[in-house]
């Protein structure tokens, strides 16, 4: 073994990231559209059931947080309403 086969490998892993196909670029190329095609999947299976959901009665809720804007302010405003 000579010295020089180390170099070899070493270049071959620059000019392969300096290509822009490193394993996180195509990583992301795969995950990216299969996280589309889930939520586009999830929304057309559950269509029905999201129809339902909205023709729901009452306020619109916010993601993650829901109603709970509705909770804030001082108890007397509250016990009037």
């Amino acid at each position: 073994m000579s010295a020089a086969e180390p170099e070899m490998i070493a270049g071959s892993s620059v000019t392969a990231a300096s290509n822009g196909l490193s394993s996180f670029t195509i990583f992301l190329s795969l995950l990216i559209p299969a996280l589309i095609l889930y939520y586009i999947y999830f929304r057309i299976s559950r269509r029905h059931m999201i129809e339902l959901a909205e023709s729901l009665p009452g306020p619109e809720g916010l993601p993650l947080i829901g109603n709970a804007l509705l909770l804030l302010g001082n108890s007397d405003s509250k016990a009037i309403i």
